[in-house]
């Protein structure tokens, strides 16, 4: 054994939650920040997440900088989550509220069927009816729309969390090593 073998490395430990199709995305960002996979846990299939252990020397230069990019990049990450889940929620609510004006407009429509009023009982029930198929459409059109704008959004984000790994990337020492592998 060496000199350099025998040296005590202080390590520090963290676990990351992903979701299991962008399991090496998120071990390619935390290598560029200087962590090294311990071991991925795969809790569940129902899940779809797994949990990555990661380790870093403690003694890593330019610490302050790393935690300062993982910062950055934990927050990127987040931001594409959120406009990716955007992609549905607008869609969403639009066709759960039209759906609820057409369950409004058949509740009008029996009340109206029960005090006899027979021509706002069939315009509120061919209205429910209409607001009740509609929402599927309505979903898919806004769904659509919002994919094209929110998938230029993404791609800006990815270009910025590329940029913020290459920087740790260069902080570290790992681009040049990686690439040699």
């Amino acid at each position: 054994m060496t000199e350099t073998d025998r040296r005590f490395i202080a390590y520090e430990y963290t676990s990351v939650q992903a979701k299991a199709d962008q399991e090496s995305l998120f071990k390619d960002i935390y290598r560029s920040l200087g962590w090294t996979c311990e071991a991925v846990e795969r809790p569940s299939a129902i899940t779809g997440t797994v949990t990555l252990r990661l380790k870093r020397d403690r003694a890593v230069p330019n610490r302050t900088a790393l935690a300062k990019l993982q910062r950055q990049a934990e927050n990127t990450l987040e931001g594409i989550e959120n406009l990716r889940r955007s992609k549905t929620s607008k869609a969403s609510i639009t066709s759960l509220s039209v759906g609820v004006l057409g369950a409004a407009a058949f509740a009008g429509s029996v009340f109206c069927y029960l005090s006899g009023i027979w021509v706002p009982f069939v315009l509120l029930g061919i209205a429910g009816l209409v607001a009740w198929v509609l929402p599927y459409f309505v979903f898919i059109q806004i769904k659509a729309t919002r994919t094209a704008t929110v998938n230029e959004e993404i791609e800006r984000h990815y270009d910025q969390l590329y940029a913020t790994c290459e920087q740790a990337a260069a902080l570290t020492g790992r681009g040049a090593e990686e690439s040699n592998q």
